[in-house]
């Protein structure tokens, strides 16, 4: 399980960052977004809670090297990602690769394991354009540097207004090795320069191999 000081740092963390107003969202400014860009598709709402699944018993701590998500045709090899200067999530610099949040759990581990990446950038689509689009049942694969490969099952896809970041259940920890991805989504606005909402996966360990 995540050791108590891990999990009161990651609470803080996600805290700041609700308090700045970016709530592990990330945006692009008015300024970056292309005349006609397409939109980010439409977040699946499932109404499925989480640990509605199997769980598998949890692994070690090993850093994540691959994330394969079939379903939306995405593989990518994910960064390490922590906090600014002003103790709020780092945005991932690279819009085609996402990052882990390395002061939380890793992907297999007991704990809420937590992917970012970007939905859209100045040329287009990002890693996580799609990510919207996944629905309960779907799998996620990690690989990690030990080796082994976490295969975890999505509970639920959800968006919620970034004023509304729902921090318990993001990092909400019952020993059982989860998965968060999170992206941006919801309208754009161009007068604040950011999206509205957040788009997340929340996603239970099922196998490993």
């Amino acid at each position: 399980m995540i050791g108590r000081s891990r999990a009161r740092t990651v609470r803080t963390v996600v805290v700041a960052s609700v308090l700045v107003g970016v709530a592990a969202g990330f945006f692009v400014t008015a300024a970056t977004r292309v005349p006609g860009q397409a939109e980010p598709p439409p977040a699946h709402v499932d109404t499925a809670l989480p640990g509605t699944v199997a769980a598998a018993a949890p692994l070690d701590r090993s850093a994540p090297v691959r994330l394969e998500i079939p379903r939306i045709g995405l593989d990518t090899s994910p960064g390490r990602s922590g906090t600014t200067t002003s103790g709020a999530l780092a945005a991932p610099a690279d819009f085609a690769h996402t990052t882990w949040f390395e002061p939380g759990a890793s992907p297999g581990e007991a704990g809420p394991a937590v992917i970012l990446g970007h939905v859209d950038s100045t040329s287009g689509p990002a890693v996580f354009f799609r990510l919207g689009e996944l629905a309960a049942g779907d799998e996620v694969l990690v690989t990690r540097a030990d080796g082994r490969t976490a295969h975890f099952v999505v509970d639920r896809t959800e968006s919620v207004d970034k004023t509304e970041f729902p921090t318990d259940r993001v990092f909400a920890d019952d020993g059982t090795a989860r998965l968060r991805l999170i992206t941006c989504g919801g309208t754009f606005d161009p007068d604040r320069g950011r999206y509205l909402a957040n788009v997340i996966v929340y996603a239970t360990l099922v196998a490993t191999t």
